[in-house]
């Protein structure tokens, strides 16, 4: 077998695969897969790869309507973090703004909780996000850095500068749930996923906060 019979066999499994996926549904380790990756993508600004799972993309990774596409996620990180310095945030109707803030895809644990919607066409990823801001030993981190904790109510932010001695009294988040809300593609764009991430969402009954007096 030469190797364009290689290829060919090989594009004949990929497209038996997501079809398999698309018949089935997802299974939950792949929309966490997704998920990760989306969360990822938008923490290190790989516009590319960002692409392969965020619904609102184009198909293809070149020309205006990606570059459109590009600029318009590079404005929206950049009024994140202006908002993120000014103290609170107003989140964006994706959620990407969530995603930055929460720091997901950049060390922050979070767990799935539930598969929830139409697992064909719409599923939803119910994910329970763990802060632990109290586990962070900040005298270890670079003296003079800037740190960004998320408080109560939703959209509050500290930004916290270090080795200042200062005390802080804040109200911060321990635990929160969100939802990651896909949609199935079709047709599946070679090397994206067939399931891609339309929104994130928080849910704020589930919130989970206290008041706290640490010294930075």
């Amino acid at each position: 077998m030469d190797w364009r019979s290689v290829v060919t066999v090989l594009g004949l499994l990929l497209a038996g695969v997501a079809l398999a996926i698309l018949l089935a549904g997802p299974s939950t380790q792949q929309l966490e897969d997704v998920a990760q990756q989306w969360f990822t993508a938008l923490q290190q600004r790989d516009y590319q790869a960002l692409a392969r799972y965020d619904l609102h993309a184009p198909d293809s990774r070149q020309g205006e309507a990606f570059e459109a596409f590009r600029r318009k996620i590079e404005r929206l990180l950049d009024a994140y973090e202006v908002q993120r310095d000014q103290g609170s945030l107003t989140p964006d109707p994706e959620g990407r703004m969530i995603a930055r803030a929460a720091m997901l895809g950049a060390g922050t644990y979070w767990e799935t909780v539930a598969v929830l919607g139409d697992l064909r066409r719409a599923p939803v990823l119910r994910i329970h996000v763990n802060f632990g801001y109290g586990e962070i030993y900040y005298g270890a981190l670079p003296r003079g850095a800037t740190v960004y904790l998320l408080g109560w109510p939703l959209g509050k932010i500290y930004p916290i500068r270090l080795g200042t001695g200062e005390r802080r009294k804040m109200t911060i988040l321990d635990h929160l749930d969100m939802e990651v809300h896909f949609r199935r593609v079709h047709p599946v764009v070679a090397g994206d996923a067939p399931y891609k991430v339309e929104r994130l969402v928080w849910i704020e009954s589930s919130a989970e906060y206290r008041t706290v007096e640490w010294i930075f």
